[in-house]
């Protein structure tokens, strides 16, 4: 019986965290949706206006393929 009471205490912290970390934003997915898209649109910058015309650059000895 004792071993009963000790398992319902262990259980009633990791439900109250459950719920507070889904209050604190941890599950947001409106907000990991937004920061994905920023991400993406960032790396999609970069390799158009950054790495592109520096391979283009770089690679201009090359002969173009027919």
């Amino acid at each position: 019986m004792g071993a009963d009471r000790g398992g319902g205490a262990q259980q009633a912290p990791d439900r109250a965290r459950t719920a507070s970390a889904s209050r604190s934003g941890l599950f947001d997915v409106t907000r990991i949706l937004a920061y994905a898209l920023g991400f993406i649109a960032v790396m999609l910058a970069i390799e158009t206006f950054l790495v592109q015309p520096f391979e283009r650059h770089v690679a201009r000895w090359r002969p173009r393929p027919a």
